[in-house]
């Protein structure tokens, strides 16, 4: 087939196909359009909340030049920072680093998601972040200062100094705990109270929303979560501007990664195999459902027009072209069916995230990036293909002859 022959069969698909479906019986066509907008709709959903997970990872600071991090391969199938493995003598090693002239700050960070409910009844779920203060310092954007750079509750060790309850309310904490400076906050599992000492200008944003983050002494955090055990954390943040420095932080822990800004500024989905699991499921799930609608749905549409076809082949149509016309009918109601899912999937997104916020309190937890709508046509696509195999099949078996003389 010439080139010009090849756009006009491509044209009589295309307009077949909406011609069909603006017709007076497109009920066949819609099921297979609806069942591939479904499934990649899912498809969008289901990886959209993998790439959620998977840029959780990491707790920045302005000033934060490395990141020591639990070793990829420790932290198993979980991509939330306070679900993998964890690092152990946390201040300790903290003391040792901070003894370096190169190093001008280093805290420890733990990051768990904690209740808290305020005097008037408010509650929501926040991630807490506890960290060692020090003046002229931030976290994910948050200054710190109101925080006592004392440490007092620590007590070299002890956890049984003065408690100060201290906590640094991001905007939208403070917005779902309906909190201001000098609320007090109680949190589940522990008598000990926190108070709202400042409320930070700047957002903490991730995905397509702002996250409800407090700050709070290190020591106390452990002390209402249970890792004063070992004293855990799960990173530890250190500000530098001598690169030298590097192989040193490298020896602190054996089993762990010293991360740099630069390597932590694009989304990386490798450091866990949930997030791409959860892609990958909902890739091969889609491709199944999807090609199983398509199939299913185009070869009951065949067989009820096998008269056309072979009025086609009677016309001067060859085997081939009518093969050809197929795949382009096959494929294009795959595309429509994947476009429309893409619209559903990112409307599915932004449903998600809305409901969690408003049922449990939760942050965004998943994102929509352009890759989705790649992922999408690629797999509507692959769908099309695997799917023209049935109706390639009809259409073989059709005669010209048998069919015009019924």
């Amino acid at each position: 087939m010439g080139r010009r022959s090849v756009l006009g069969l491509v044209g009589l698909g295309v307009r077949r196909v909406f011609g069909r479906l603006t017709g007076p019986a497109p009920g066949r066509m819609f099921v297979s359009l609806a069942g591939i907008a479904i499934a990649i709709a899912v498809l969008v959903v289901v990886t959209g909340l993998g790439l959620g997970l998977a840029t959780t990872g990491t707790v920045q600071g302005e000033d934060v030049s490395y990141w020591i991090v639990p070793d990829e391969g420790d932290t198993g199938n979980t991509p939330l920072a306070f679900e993998g493995a964890r690092l152990g003598s946390v201040h300790t090693t903290t003391v040792e680093l901070r003894q370096d002239e190169r190093i001008t700050y280093a805290t420890p960070v733990a990051i768990e998601p904690k209740r808290f409910e305020s005097e008037d009844g408010e509650d929501a779920y926040v991630l807490a972040l506890g960290v060692i203060p020090a003046d002229n310092q931030s976290v994910v954007g948050m200054n710190i200062d109101s925080l006592d750079s004392s440490y007092p509750y620590y007590a070299n060790g002890s956890y049984d100094g003065e408690w100060t309850g201290e906590l640094v309310a991001s905007p939208a904490a403070a917005t779902q705990l309906n909190a201001t400076t000098g609320t007090n906050l109680s949190t589940s599992g522990t008598d000990q109270q926190f108070r709202v000492v400042d409320v930070a200008d700047e957002e903490v944003s991730a995905g397509i929303g702002d996250i409800p983050v407090a700050v709070v002494h290190l020591a106390e955090l452990q002390s209402v979560t249970g890792l004063t055990e070992s004293d855990q954390a799960d990173q530890i943040l250190i500000a530098t501007d001598d690169a030298t420095v590097r192989e040193d932080i490298a020896e602190t822990y054996p089993e762990t990664n010293v991360v740099t800004r630069a390597g932590l500024t694009e989304i990386d989905t490798t450091p866990t195999s949930l997030p791409f699991a959860m892609s990958l499921g909902a890739g091969l799930t889609a491709l199944g459902i999807g090609a199983a609608f398509i199939t299913t749905m185009m070869g009951l549409e065949l067989n009820a027009t096998r008269t056309s076809l072979a009025a086609l082949s009677a016309v001067g149509f060859s085997r081939s072209s009518v093969a050809f016309l197929l795949v382009v009918e096959t494929l294009t109601l795959a595309v429509l069916g994947g476009i429309v899912g893409i619209g559903l999937g990112v409307g599915g997104i932004f449903l998600l995230n809305a409901g969690l916020a408003g049922v449990v309190g939760l942050p965004p937890v998943a994102v929509f990036d352009p890759i989705l709508v790649a992922y999408g046509l690629s797999t509507a696509t692959i769908v099309g293909l695997i799917a023209t195999a049935y109706p390639l099949y009809i259409a073989r078996r059709t005669t010209i002859l048998g069919e015009l003389t019924r």
